[in-house]
């Protein structure tokens, strides 16, 4: 039985990114792109997205991209 599966990615997870490609400006803050791309669409951040600025940072480390290779083998 022939299938097609379509899905695409919310403009939300890269709110930098697309806000920048519509409008040609950039903004360096996410929370502050989220804002301005749902302004400029007149489109509502999903409400997980939204509520991320209130939740506590889980992870603050970082891994060089040369070490990635092995943190991910110590598991």
């Amino acid at each position: 039985l022939p299938l097609l599966v379509l899905s695409t990615a919310s403009p939300y997870k890269f709110p930098v990114a697309v806000y920048a490609s519509l409008t040609g400006r950039t903004l360096n803050d996410d929370f502050e792109a989220l804002g301005a791309l749902s302004h400029y669409t007149g489109t509502t951040i999903p409400s997980p997205i939204a509520s991320l600025h209130t939740l506590p940072v889980r992870f603050q480390g970082t891994v060089d991209k040369a070490d990635m290779k092995k943190m991910v083998l110590a598991g």
